[in-house]
């Protein structure tokens, strides 16, 4: 692949076994410094390895680049400006592809007790029905000011509202399209400064 600079990354729409002369796949694989020594003069062990006789390629499998530093906001964010960006160091990997959701994480909502002023149809609660009166008319079970002689009140069982959920996690991964990245390890350009 013509005009690479050693470390670039592509993005290529085909499969193969092996990628083009010169390139190797972003997958976390670790390769000899000796024989990668232009790459590792750039690299170095950002993406793991221990520096002296092995480094890491970067692991894209499954991942969503984004830019280091905490990026530019705009002036259309609420406040105009906008607080900074989450500052992301290079090769930092973050995100997770499984979230369970805790308490704190959900923000405060109500859910609605309703209830009728028509006669309770059945003794048991069901999905099709609200709280009603009495059936015996003597008073309505959600007017206030509670009649006279007020009725006993009991705690509602722990079923009447439950909880939903099992604490399980569940998939976290935005919608995406599959494609191989891959990385210029020997016979590009070598990128200068200037």
């Amino acid at each position: 692949m013509s005009d690479a600079f050693i470390g670039e990354i592509r993005l290529v729409p085909y499969f193969r076994a092996y990628p083009p002369t010169g390139w190797m796949f972003c997958n976390g694989t670790t390769v000899n410094v000796q024989q990668y020594q232009e790459l590792f003069s750039l690299i170095g062990t950002t993406y793991g390895g221990d520096g002296v006789t092995n480094f890491g390629l970067p692991n894209l499998n499954g991942r969503v680049l984004v830019d280091q530093g905490t990026g530019v906001t705009t002036p259309n964010t609420t406040p105009p400006g906008g607080p900074a960006l989450t500052p992301r160091a290079m090769g930092q990997s973050g995100g997770s592809e499984m979230v369970a959701l805790t308490d704190a994480m959900i923000p405060p909502h109500d859910h609605a007790f309703n209830a009728s002023t028509g006669t309770n149809m059945s003794q048991e609660p069901g999905p099709t029905l609200v709280y009603g009166s009495n059936s015996n008319g003597t008073y309505k079970r959600y007017v206030s000011p509670v009649p006279t002689p007020a009725p006993t009140l009991v705690a509602m069982a722990s079923t009447t509202i439950t909880s939903v959920g099992a604490g399980l996690p569940h998939p976290n991964i935005m919608a995406g399209l599959g494609l191989r990245y891959i990385i210029c390890v020997i016979g590009g350009l070598y990128p200068t400064r200037n």
